[in-house]
């Protein structure tokens, strides 16, 4: 399993103090490219072939032509597997807007039933070849249950249709965060096997100003955090913002992400955490969620304790892969999901009770209507789901590929080392 997802090496029991920035150092996490994004992958036409197009869209350095389904960058093809290239052309056509889940779903599977977290697989695709999140370039921002957004400026040129574009919308007014100030995120649907986790963490909330969700990376710390935050809105009647730290590509950047999910504009030379506890004063019971905070972890935990000693209404969630270490912090780990044991006699009834197994049938039936789990599939998926180590990320991963390479072939891959995320 280490092969598939990484973990970090453990960090030691004290932080190191900051030094030299005001706050910190952040280094960009390469996003998951599935192998099943790869399938599809076509290569890329002649410069000169792509260059007859019809409409294309332009950002930064890349160059995309629909017609001619080509990614440029500084005129250099670049490969990109076809579902990535759909959702590409999706979020260009309305540059500085939120656009839904489904709809990219229908861009990149029209007619077709595809579970939500195919889009999440194969954005984070789109934006490793893009190099999102390195050099503090920022393409595609992530607005938690609810879309995604190319907040790049966009120019628009050939034969577009104007009603299939909204005119680019410059990159530093670009809040897709942000919804009135502070804004709380709709209802998650579909979580399994985190009930108690939920509950837990829900209570810690009450009990703490200041909760760590602390796990491995890939074991769904995010989709555990994001509703029971809106589950603490409802209850508490706290607003909540949700501050995604996951692509940043230098601690720096933190307090401006704040700030800029907070939908605060901070004037040069103003200090970032001044400002931001004023602007947070005042305006009630509040709950902030720092999402994906372990490569920046010493400035968040320099933000946090900043926030939290200077507004009492605040109340703080993070997730991480390590804990914030500071004072006040209550730490909650996530574990794996449950998994049958080795010497269990592996029918289908009987593995169905385990989360992992539940978690692995749901995403395959979704991603092909053949896929079906009876006592005969029921050891393959009960080893499938002991090899990814109960991991959800893996396991959405796996069963993404059945479609292209069956069961037994999953099986197959998997004993000879076949890097799921790679």
């Amino acid at each position: 399993m280490d092969r598939l997802l990484q973990r970090p090496a453990a960090d030691s029991l004290h932080r190191r103090p900051l030094s030299g920035s005001p706050w910190l150092s952040d280094t960009a996490l390469q996003p998951v490219s599935p192998a099943v994004d790869s399938l599809d992958a076509a290569e890329p036409a002649s410069a000169a072939a792509i260059a007859q197009a019809g409409v294309r869209f332009s950002f930064d350095r890349f160059q995309v032509h629909p017609e001619q389904r080509a990614l440029l960058e500084e005129g250099r093809p670049l490969r990109l597997g076809s579902r990535a290239f759909d959702l590409l052309v999706a979020l260009c056509r309305r540059p500085g807007s939120i656009v839904s889940t489904q709809e990219l779903l229908a861009a990149a599977w029209p007619n077709q039933i595809v579970d939500e977290s195919s889009v999440r697989v194969h954005i984070a695709t789109l934006r490793k070849a893009l190099g999102d999140g390195q050099a503090g370039k920022r393409y595609i921002t992530n607005v938690p249950l609810r879309g995604y957004c190319l907040v790049a400026p966009v120019e628009i040129a050939g034969d577009a249709n104007p009603e299939a574009a909204t005119p680019p919308v410059p990159r530093e007014i670009v809040r897709p965060n942000v919804d009135a100030g502070l804004c709380a995120p709709p209802h998650a649907h579909g979580l399994i096997g985190r009930n108690q986790e939920s509950d837990e963490l829900m209570q810690r909330l009450r009990e703490y100003r200041c909760v760590t969700l602390v796990g491995a990376g890939g074991i769904g710390k995010t989709s555990v955090a994001l509703p029971v935050a809106r589950r603490f809105a409802d209850v508490e009647g706290a607003a909540v913002v949700i501050v995604e730290l996951g692509a940043l590509s230098h601690p720096d950047l933190v307090p401006m992400t704040i700030a800029s999910s907070l939908g605060l504009i901070i004037s040069d030379g103003q200090p970032p955490l001044l400002a931001i506890a004023a602007f947070l004063r005042g305006k009630g019971r509040q709950l902030i969620v720092l999402d994906n905070c372990e490569h920046v972890i010493d400035c968040v935990a320099t933000v946090a304790e900043h926030i939290l000693a200077q507004v009492p209404e605040v109340h703080l969630l993070a997730t991480s892969r390590e804990s914030l270490r500071i004072h006040g912090e209550s730490v909650q780990r996530l574990e794996s999901l449950s998994l049958p044991p080795p010497a269990m006699q592996s029918r289908a009834a009987d593995a169905l009770q385990y989360s992992a197994v539940q978690l692995f049938v749901k995403r395959a039936s979704a991603n092909t209507s053949t896929f079906s789990m009876g006592d005969a599939e029921a050891p393959l998926v009960c080893g499938i789901c002991r090899r990814l180590d109960g991991i959800p990320l893996a396991i959405e991963l796996a069963a993404g590929a059945i479609e292209a390479v069956g069961l037994r072939g999953l099986v197959e891959r998997l004993g000879d080392g076949w890097e799921i995320a790679s």
